[in-house]
């Protein structure tokens, strides 16, 4: 198996992890119990998302000038 397929395929099942056990929890949880949950939290949630969003945002920026000088990753 080549690093490609290896990679695309540990992707696939982490992502097939990551949904199950999301679906785990709604099953187990319920959509009313997780709604009261991030209500309970209030604001804080929405503050935290915001700054993972704004990272996420700069990451994208910093990795957009590492391509555009080149147009090849560097590593």
């Amino acid at each position: 198996m080549t690093s490609t397929a290896f990679k695309r395929r540990a992707r696939t099942v982490l992502l097939s992890l990551g949904c199950a056990l999301f679906v785990y929890l709604v099953v187990h949880l319920g959509a009313a119990q997780i709604t009261r949950l991030l209500l309970e939290i209030g604001w804080y949630f929405a503050l935290v998302a915001a700054i993972y969003v704004g990272y996420q945002m700069v990451r994208a920026f910093a990795y957009w000038k590492c391509l555009a000088v080149s147009g090849q990753c560097p590593y």
